[in-house]
This record gives C-alpha cells, sequence and structure tokens, in this order.
C-alpha cells in the first residue's frame, strides 16, 4: 500500500532567523565576533540582515537559548565562550558554598594563561598588541583612584587575559579562556578585598602585565609565559598571605 502514496519531496525554505541565526554563528566560528562581543542594537543589526525586528528577535532568542548569546540587563546581547554554560555555571554555585574552589579557578586560570601568552607571542598581530596597550591606560587609571579601582579593576584585569587568549588564534583557546575569565570575574571579590590593602598592588600589577605585553610585542614567547606565571605567583602568594592575616587578627578578636 505504501507503493501506491503519492508522496510530494518537501521543498522547505529555512526561516528568516534560522537564517540570521547561521550568520551570526559562522561570524563566531569565523573569530569575526569574539567571547564578551556586545551585538549592534537591534535596529541597526536588523538592518545590515536586511530582516525585519521580529525576525531578528526571533533569532536572538534562539541564539540564547542555544547558549551562544547571553541577554544583557539593558536589553543587549553579548557573545558567550561556547564552553560558559556547561563550565562556568556549576562552579559558580559551588564557589558561593566552597570558597576553596577560588584557589583552585586560579590555580587552572594560571595554566592556561600561561599557555596563552607564549602561544600569543607567536601570532599576535599589531591590533592585538594595540588592544593590549588600551587595556594597560585603563590599568594606569586606577593607580591612585580608589574609586575607579572599585568600579573597573576587576573588568580591566579580565579584558587582559580576554585580549591575550583572543591573540593565540585559536578558537577553542580563547572561548576555553574566556569561560575561566568569567569564573575569575565570580571570584575576584574575595581576591580584591585582600589585596586592597596591600602597598602599591595595582602598581605592581601594572607592571607585571607590562612586561608580558612587551614580550608578547617582541615574539618572546618563553619569557611571555614565565611572566605570565611569575604574575599568578605573585597573586596566589599575595592572597595566602592576607587571608592567613584576617584568619590570625580574627581569632585574636574572639
Amino acid at each position: 500500500m505504501a507503493a501506491n502514496l503519492r508522496i510530494k519531496s518537501i521543498n522547505k525554505r529555512p526561516a528568516l532567523s534560522d537564517i540570521v541565526c547561521q550568520q551570526i554563528i559562522d561570524l563566531i566560528k569565523d573569530d569575526e565576533l569574539k567571547p564578551g562581543d556586545v551585538l549592534p542594537c537591534q535596529d541597526e543589526l536588523a538592518t545590515s540582515l536586511g530582516v525585519s525586528k521580529g525576525s531578528l528577535r526571533e533569532a536572538l532568542v534562539k541564539l540564547e537559548l542555544k547558549g551562544f548569546l547571553q541577554k544583557e540587563k539593558g536589553g543587549s546581547y553579548r557573545i558567550r565562550g561556547l564552553t560558559d554554560q556547561r563550565i562556568a555555571d556549576p562552579f559558580m554555585d559551588l564557589m558561593g558554598e566552597d570558597p576553596k574552589l577560588v584557589w583552585e579557578v586560579l590555580e587552572m586560570a594560571k595554566i592556561l594563561a600561561v599557555e596563552a601568552a607564549r602561544i600569543a607571542a607567536s601570532r599576535a598581530e599589531e591590533e592585538d598588541v594595540r588592544r593590549l596597550e588600551e587595556v594597560l591606560s585603563r590599568m594606569k587609571k586606577t593607580v591612585g583612584n580608589k574609586e575607579y579601582f572599585r568600579k573597573e579593576f576587576v573588568n580591566i584585569y579580565t579584558d587582559f587575559f580576554r585580549v591575550l587568549g583572543e591573540a593565540t588564534r585559536n578558537n577553542v583557546f580563547m572561548h576555553t579562556l574566556h569561560t575561566f575569565n568569567q569564573m575569575i570575574r565570580e571570584a575576584m571579590p574575595l581576591p580584591v578585598a585582600a589585596l586592597r590593602g596591600i602597598p602599591n598592588i595595582v602598581e605592581t600589577i601594572y607592571g607585571q602585565f607590562r612586561q608580558i605585553s612587551e614580550c608578547i610585542a617582541q615574539k618572546r614567547d618563553a619569557e611571555a609565559a614565565r611572566q605570565t606565571r611569575r604574575h599568578f605567583e605573585f597573586i596566589e602568594d599575595k592572597l595566602r598571605r592576607a587571608v592567613t592575616t584576617r584568619a590570625s587578627r580574627r581569632q585574636a578578636g574572639r
């Protein structure tokens, strides 16, 4: 009986929203859109794509559900690291329950950042070096400015390693490092609070980042990796000393 059925092939054109989705995914794969990038406003994006705002909104919702985008408070959309949801979200919840995971996040971030610096030093282009310099300029403004430090230091710190990851020209590396950047951002309240009281801490970190950036600009890959490792070892040492001092003070006050 099935042989007598008059079945016609289905020639269904993809919905406009699916075409928009694929175009944005292709931009992410081709490294034209990077983790942390904010998409243009919806009016501008719809005009550029030649679609209605309704089709665009449908595409953005689909991409958000698939984990490619994250909707911000103001309604804009940010490119999400492809490993963010699977790795970062559970650990961010756990860090609230178990603060010692902060140390483990820093340890893993060090491993990734050291290798990123080594690769970036061999692959970075002039634009990458320029963007590192922009981050350094922002960090320099935090020196002696407590209010600017409070508001911007965490963003500036993680932006440095975001640019470093992008300079590797390796999409998997870039997205993985972005995920750990998000985890560092979540873990930062403890380190920042502990580091704030250390004399000249911002100047020291700025100097370390300056050395890393110069090594990358000069294509000195082994030295870039060494300076990055030195930075994380410095942070770990200062944090442990600060945490130990605080614990001792609390114990003495009982």
